[in-house]
C-alpha cells in the first residue's frame, strides 16, 4: 500500500504471528492502508509463520535474515525499499505480532535502516522475549552500542499486557 504520486517516504512492514493466516483481507489491509494513509509505503512480509518455537537464537535469526537483509534484493526489505514511492533512508519502522514481533525485534541486526519497531503479544511473560537479547546485540564487547545492530530502547515499543514498556 502507498500513496499514488507520492515519493520519499518511509516504509512500514507489518509480520502477522505465529499461524495467522497472513495477508488476512479484514485486519491486515485495515492497518496497512492506515499506515499508508499516515504517509508511509505500507508491506506485509509472508513467512513460515505456521514453524514454531524455532530453536533459539539461530533459528530466529535464520528466519529473520531473509526477510530483513537489505543487501538482498529478494528479501521483504529490499522489496518494499525499491517500491517507486518509497525512500528507506527515511526510516523502516517495522511491527509485529507473536512471532511477528520476534522476529520484528531482530530486523535491525540486518538493515541499518530500520529505525523503529513496534512488537506485540511476544510472550505471556518476559521471558520468551528475554531470550532475544543475546540475539539483538544490543552493544559490543566494551559495552559500546554498535550502530550497526539492534535498535535504541527509545526505538522500541513493547506491548504484551502487564509488561508493557520499551
Amino acid at each position: 500500500f502507498e500513496s499514488r504520486g507520492r515519493s520519499g517516504l518511509p516504509v512500514y512492514i507489518w509480520l502477522a504471528g505465529s499461524g495467522i493466516t497472513w495477508h488476512n483481507w479484514t485486519t491486515d489491509r485495515d492497518l496497512l492502508s492506515r499506515m499508508a494513509a499516515l504517509g508511509a509505503v505500507a508491506g506485509q512480509c509472508a513467512y513460515e509463520n505456521w514453524k514454531y518455537p524455532l530453536g533459539g537464537c539461530s533459528g530466529f535469526l535464520d528466519k529473520a535474515a531473509p526477510i530483513f537483509n537489505s543487501s538482498d534484493p529478494q528479501s521483504c526489505l529490499a522489496r518494499l525499499c525499491a517500491r517507486p514511492g518509497a525512500d528507506c533512508t527515511k526510516g523502516v519502522a517495522v511491527h509485529g505480532f507473536s512471532q511477528g514481533a520476534q522476529l520484528a525485534a531482530l530486523a535491525k541486526n540486518f538493515a541499518p535502516e530500520v529505525s523503529a519497531a513496534f512488537v506485540q503479544g511476544h510472550g505471556d511473560n518476559p521471558n520468551p522475549f528475554a531470550d532475544l537479547a543475546s540475539c539483538m546485540d544490543y552493544a559490543d564487547a566494551s559495552g559500546k552500542r554498535n550502530p550497526l545492530h539492534g535498535l535504541d530502547r527509545r526505538q522500541v515499543r513493547s506491548l504484551v499486557g502487564e509488561h508493557d514498556g520499551t
